[in-house]
This record gives structure tokens, sequence and C-alpha cells, in this order.
């Protein structure tokens, strides 16, 4: 196969990671994942080729797989792959699982890269974690993709995990060169569709149980999907806090809070439909990137609606310590469709507050909350 490898790494870049856009506007499972699949089919393709000279692109039978019968007298090695290993939303959810792995049943590495300043890391109590709790820690953000690779195979491991979904390129193309024997997808959202990944960590739940027929990777389905102790919140005085907001003590406090990019003129009025239905109310709106026109989309269909006065804007907290301790405010959370809640989600329900959602059929249509609501019955 020949290649304008430029010219194609760019091309399948931005088709690849547009699949990952279609969650925000379409819910439809079948039709993302032939496109997601198909996509990262070619661009695995023409990234093996794009490296081929600097680091050899493994197969599956170049390794020897490690066997738990015949090999009792090791742990297990597993890796975890991931930028987030820090204050971010993967970070806060799987901190603690990785801290608590066996250690006598296996041993642990993780690999981080991209995204991090030295100077954002210094006091950042997540990522000296991670630092502190994993037996192999590799900070790998100064390095280039074939040097990452060469690291990974030198452990030797068992299975590598990887937590970014389809939000990194550099994740994407370690994976393509196959660095393991087994690979994972897990956490991060739902999985790229690479064919080097040979698994998705998912439950019962958060994937409908005709999914396979979508998915390259075998789907295997743990009993729950994720597992967290308890997340750091700061001491917050609510009266001041629902003064400052100028919210009357006996309003009821609908709060969304989401990136722009899941919220859609169809979720916005449906949020604006329900207030406008409770004589007493406010809708808190706290949202990330893109700011301004999310603010004028509110204001102009509120405005239409004639619910305008019910709206309260919010800043991004400082720290997500500060944020958690501001939903406790809230009466009822207004979940985005169809691409919903996460780890704010969990927050919220951690927190005591009900999340009222739409169940979508795609991953990122029921993502936490749906499995949390039939784990609990």
């Amino acid at each position: 196969m020949a290649y304008d490898a430029s010219l194609d790494y760019i091309l399948w870049v931005i088709i690849f990671r547009l699949c990952f856009y279609l969650n925000y506007s379409i819910d439809d499972q079948s039709f993302i994942r032939l496109y997601q699949t198909t996509a990262a089919a070619t661009y695995s393709q023409v990234i093996r080729f794009h490296y081929v000279e600097q680091v050899p692109a493994y197969s599956k039978s170049d390794f020897q797989i490690f066997n738990s019968t015949g090999s009792s007298h090791r742990p297990l090695k597993v890796g975890y792959l991931s930028n987030t290993f820090a204050s971010h939303s993967v970070g806060f959810l799987c901190h603690q699982a990785l801290g608590y792995h066996d250690r006598s049943q296996v041993e642990i590495f993780a690999y981080f890269y991209d995204r991090y300043d030295d100077e954002q890391l210094k006091h950042d109590e997540i990522y000296h974690f991670f630092l502190n709790n994993i037996q192999h820690f590799h900070d790998v953000r100064n390095h280039s993709i074939s040097e990452i690779v060469e690291i990974i195979r030198k452990d030797q491991l068992d299975v590598l995990v990887f937590l970014d979904s389809s939000t990194n390129s550099v994740g994407w193309e370690v994976l393509a060169m196959r660095v393991c024997p087994v690979q994972v997808s897990w956490l991060g959202g739902d999985s790229p569709g690479l064919p080097e990944i040979d698994y998705f960590l998912v439950d019962p739940y958060v994937l409908t149980p005709d999914s396979q027929k979508d998915y390259s990777e075998q789907l295997l389905r743990l009993p729950t999907f994720i597992a967290t102790d308890q997340f750091a919140v700061e001491n917050l005085n609510l009266v001041k806090f629902r003064a400052y907001l100028n919210i009357p003590e006996t309003s009821v406090i609908y709060w969304t809070s989401s990136s722009a990019y899941k919220r859609n003129t169809e979720c916005v009025s449906a949020q604006l439909d329900i207030i406008r239905q409770v004589e007493d109310c406010v809708l808190v709106i706290r949202g990330m990137s893109d700011l301004p026109a999310m603010i004028e989309l509110y204001k102009r269909m509120a405005k239409e609606k004639g619910v305008a006065d019910k709206l309260r804007f919010l800043a991004i907290a400082p720290t997500p310590a500060r944020h958690r301790a501001e939903l406790e405010l809230a009466d009822i959370m207004l979940d985005t469709f169809p691409y919903t809640g996460a780890t704010q989600t969990m927050e919220a329900l951690w927190r005591g507050v009900p999340v009222l959602t739409k169940v979508g059929q795609h991953y990122y249509g029921a993502n936490e909350l749906y499995p949390r609501y039939k784990i609990i019955g």
C-alpha cells in the first residue's frame, strides 16, 4: 500500500476526530459506530505506515501472552495510558480504583502524556496521588510517539488499559502500533474503535444488550463500571451563596452544569419548558467553552418562553471541590441530551441531588447516570 503519508495523516485524523462529535447531535449508536470503526481502521493503517521507519508496528501474534496458570510466580503486569492522571474528570473517577489494586496480584504501570505542564501539576492533589500510589509511573509528556511505544514495550505488559477514548491522538497512535498483547479501552468515553483495541470494559447497562454488533472490540461487562470512594468538597455558606445568586428562600432551584458542546436548542428548550411549569423556581446555568454564545441562546429562548427572570448564570468554580460544594444548593439537576452528563452527574448524585435525564441510545446517551439508577433500583 502506497500512501501520501502527510496528506492521509491529516485527513484521517480529521475524519476520526469528527466521529466523536457526532455524539453531540445524533442519537444513533449503529450509525455513529459504523463511521467510527471504518475511520479507525484506515487511520490505524496510516499511523502504522507513518511510523514504520522509526519503530516496528507489531501485531498481537508478536507477543507471548501471559498465562496465569504457567506464570503464577509473578503478578499480572497492567499498564494505564492516559493524559488525565491529574485533576480531570477521568482522574477523579479512577485514581482510587487504581490505587487500590492488590499488589500481590497486579503490578501497575502508568504512562502519562500530553496536556499538563509542570506548573499545573505542582499543587495538583490527584496527580500526586497517582505519582505516589502507582508502582511504575512514567512521565512521557516530552517523548515522541516512537519513544513512548518503546518505553511501554520494554515494560513487557500483559494488559494495557487506555483511558482517553476519542479525545487525544497520542494515545491512538501508541495503540495503533500495538505495544502489548492485550489492549483495552475503559472509562474516558466510548471506545475509539481501533482494530488494535481488543476489549472495551462496560457494565450491563451503559450499553444495550445488542450493542456488540456495533463494536469491533469485544465488550466485557463488569458488574459495575466505576468504583469511587469520595470526592473532595470545600466548606461553603449556602445561605450567602444563595443570596449571591439572588434566589428567594422559597424558590425551587434547578441546576444545569455542562460544556456548551453538549447543549443544543432542543435540550435548552426542554429545560426552559420545565421551569416554565413551576411557578416559584430558578434555573442555575453553569457552562464551559463558548460561554457568550451559550448565554445568548438561553437568554433568547427564555425571553421567547417568558421565563427570562428565572435564569441565573454562574461562572466556572475556581476548584472542583468548590463546584461540588455549590451543588448542594440545587434541588434537582437537569441533564443534557443526546450527550448526557458524566462526572458532574456522579458528583450531583453523590451530593444527594437527583438528576433528571433523557436516556439515549448511544454510549454517551446513557453513560454514568442510567447505570447508577439501575443498580440503585
